[in-house]
């Protein structure tokens, strides 16, 4: 009797969200096959797919060096894009924050007839 056990790719998912990738996972087919006959089969639970130093699977089992140096540095892109985003608002808040005292102490400064108080 000849029994053989395969482990082969079965799926590999991505999915996007806002237009970035937001996550994938990878699942292997597990094959008994007897004198050439599959006489059973199970699938593996989603394993997270690692693109650079990350736990899960490992990419480069599937996909060429280049490629998966590209996703490395996609993913690193997009978290410092999403870095920058959020430093933008930051000092967009401060701006509108130090725009906000400008007028305050312009108005201050004003004397009753609304002209720019003089010596101030």
């Amino acid at each position: 009797m000849n029994i053989i056990a395969n482990k082969v790719p079965y799926d590999f998912t991505v999915r996007w969200r806002d237009g970035q990738v937001a996550g994938a996972h990878f699942i292997w087919l597990y094959q008994t096959v007897e004198q050439g006959v599959v006489v059973g089969q199970h699938l593996s639970p989603a394993l997270p797919v690692s693109v650079a130093q990350e736990e899960g699977f490992p990419l480069s089992d599937i996909l060429s060096d280049v490629t998966r140096d590209a996703l490395a540095a996609l993913s690193k892109a997009t978290a410092d894009l999403e870095a920058a985003r959020m430093e933008l608002a930051d000092e967009r808040a401060r701006v509108a924050a130090l725009s906000e005292a400008l007028v305050a102490a312009q108005a201050a400064r004003q004397d009753g007839d609304g002209r720019p108080a003089i010596g101030a």
